[in-house]
């Protein structure tokens, strides 16, 4: 039987992420015995960290007939059906396991994640909170309380609450991430990328955190140090489409557009069911704005709808190109293909001025008035940027100064909104001047 002390020692190793090293004191615990309940629990909970689930809820059961009230296995197993989806059988189990164990932090921690998921956060936070004075120093235990708080619309306290998570654990790539979103989201990059640097000390060469470098580079207008990261990121995965793609991103932002094209196409090789890429190369060669760059976008954003049906991008680019270009025009469709975009899109402001764009345009009974209440609520909308604000007025002023005309902006809102650029070499996707930089990477 796993004396306290290797518990204890096996409990340490998980949370400072040493699988290894937690693999070979738990080979030891049951090697003394086999159906070994913590040492079970134990395995059960690197098989999950390691993906291998059938296996993980294997051991569980194992433990649980063994030992059918035993706290911690009822608590891992809790969490692995929530991961599963079987919430019902999940909180079921976490509820008598709580109701029996009210001090194991486990069981707590992951009933507030059922009722966090049903979106019941105060009764979540009951249980989070219970859990971290169980368990003070758990880190992925304050990280979920930062989340939790996000959730609640705490966003300060969150965001304390994340530093004090990341300072317990500096290993804890999630908290760095969040925490870097918050920065940006704060239009604060130069902290993000500070922090995102000093997390890759601590998590060397993370994929996740290298990307999110990239992003914050770009975000903060440093092109040049977005390039030299995204390439040598793409260098070392350069099997992974959706990093090229990123890196596509880089170069555009560095009117690098030839090279942006040769990335798009690698990334569309490398993984051909990957809608985005085909979605960003339909954008890059949509700014020739000849008939061929323009067909291929078109063609490029049928795709990826196809590949990604819930993207509302390639929707909404696929209905500009009906209504902007006089060789595709055709209202209806794109009329269509934005109202999907607006279904999917839910709060994004961008297709819904799309949507007025495109009803002023066809200007049947009633469209107008739709359209002039989208304007309205474009203009007024918090995450609108300033230029499609003053798009949406635009509209909105030429709507009520003419009952009979439909004229409108000849662009519509794409990722940021579009200038015109000047037209490209026939079939080149390398504009001559600077490309409109579309997607917020």
């Amino acid at each position: 039987m796993a004396t306290a002390e290797m518990s204890n020692n096996v409990e340490k190793l998980l949370r400072m992420g040493d699988l290894a090293a937690a693999e070979k004191q738990i080979a030891v615990i049951l090697a003394g015995d086999a159906n070994d309940v913590d040492g079970l629990m134990f395995r059960a909970r690197v098989l999950a960290y390691q993906g291998n689930r059938e296996a993980a809820l294997s051991d569980l059961n194992r433990a649980l007939k063994r030992d059918p009230d035993h706290a911690q296995a009822g608590a891992y197993l809790g969490s692995l059906l929530l991961d599963q989806g079987d919430n019902k059988r999940a909180r079921e189990l976490l509820e008598k396991t709580v109701n029996q164990h009210p001090g194991n932090a486990a069981a707590n921690f992951n009933l507030a994640r059922c009722h966090a998921r049903a979106s019941e956060f105060k009764t979540a936070d009951k249980y989070l909170s219970a859990a971290i004075k169980l368990d003070p120093d758990n880190a992925f235990y304050v990280f979920a309380k930062a989340r939790l708080l996000l959730d609640m619309d705490k966003v300060e306290e969150s965001f304390e609450t994340l530093k004090r998570s990341i300072k317990m654990n500096p290993m804890l790539v999630e908290g760095w991430l969040v925490l870097a979103n918050l920065q940006l989201q704060s239009n604060n990059a130069k902290d993000a990328t500070t922090n995102l640097r000093e997390a890759l000390k601590y998590n060397p060469d993370h994929p996740a955190l290298r990307e999110a470098l990239v992003n914050a580079l770009m975000l903060g207008g440093d092109h040049k140090g977005a390039l030299v990261e995204a390439e040598s990121l793409a260098a070392a995965l350069p099997d992974r489409s959706d990093t090229l793609g990123n890196l596509a991103v880089v170069y555009m932002a560095n009117e690098q557009f030839a090279e942006a094209e040769k990335t798009l196409r690698r990334a569309i090789a490398v993984d051909p069911k990957n809608g985005r890429v085909y979605h960003q190369l339909g954008m890059l060669l949509e700014t020739t704005e000849t008939d061929e760059g323009v067909g291929q976008a078109a063609e490029l954003f049928q795709k990826a709808i196809e590949l990604d049906p819930q993207n509302w991008k390639p929707y909404n680019d696929l209905g500009l190109i009906h209504l902007r270009y006089d060789a595709f025009r055709n209202l209806d469709a794109g009329l269509e293909l934005i109202e999907r975009a607006v279904e999917l899109a839910g709060d994004m402001p961008d297709p819904k001025f799309n949507l007025a764009l495109a009803l002023a345009k066809l200007n049947r009974p009633g469209d107008r008035k739709k359209a002039k209440e989208l304007c309205a609520l474009v203009k007024a909308h918090p995450r609108s940027r300033p230029a499609l604000r003053e798009m949406s007025g635009g509209l909105l002023a030429e709507l009520e100064k003419s009952e009979g005309g439909g004229g409108s902006p000849k662009s519509g809102a794409k990722g940021k909104a579009k200038t015109k650029p000047k037209t490209a070499s026939k079939s080149s996707a390398s504009a001559k001047s600077k490309a409109p930089h579309k997607k917020k990477y």
